[in-house]
Parts: C-alpha cells; structure tokens; sequence
C-alpha cells in the first residue's frame, strides 16, 4: 500500500491513512476523510467535538506531522518540534448505502 499521511488541509473524501484494531490485531488502512451530512444537502463534516461523549467503539488513530485550523478568522498550526509524527484520535464509520466507510478526527 502506498500510503498518504494526514492533510488538513485536505479536501473531504480524499483518502488518507488510518490505523485501528480487527478481528486479527491491529491494520493499518486508507479511507476517504469526512462523514455523511446529518441532514440531506448538508455539508460533511471531518472534526467532531467530542465533549462529555464517549465512543466506546470504531476508534482510530490518525497519523500526522502537522495540523492547520482556522478559527474566527484566525490561523492555527500545529506540529511537534522535536519529532516528526504524532497521532489524532479519530472515529471511523462502517460505510451506509449512501456513504463510504469514512473516518474524522
């Protein structure tokens, strides 16, 4: 597999690399970033805020050298000075007939 690592700038549906637990251990694998829209016609989504939520199934990790995010008009970076690679908790989604299996951060 060559594998692309996180983007965050990335537009959604492009496929990146996650890793998460299977039946046989743990798997390292590409899929689309972004998850259906709650209501038709809607925008996807790709980060979700996850206060007082537990997700106690279909986590992931994320890996990434860096993180960008805008804000309110303002722009934000994120990296490690000292090492490379660092890793997101994500969630992944099995896919749905009008969705492939998706992850987001």
């Amino acid at each position: 597999m060559h594998a692309s690592i996180f983007d965050s700038e990335a537009s959604i549906g492009q496929r990146r690399v996650i890793i998460r637990r299977n039946a046989g251990g743990v798997e390292m694998v590409e899929r689309p970033w972004g998850f259906q829209p709650e209501q038709p016609g809607g925008r996807p989504f790709t980060v979700i805020r996850a206060e007082g939520r537990t997700f106690p199934s279909h986590r992931c990790l994320v890996p990434a050298s860096e993180f960008r995010h805008r804000s309110r008009g303002k722009h934000y970076g994120f990296s490690l000075a000292d090492s490379d690679w660092f890793y997101f908790a994500g969630i992944w989604r099995p896919a749905t007939r009008d969705w492939p299996e998706a992850y987001a951060i």
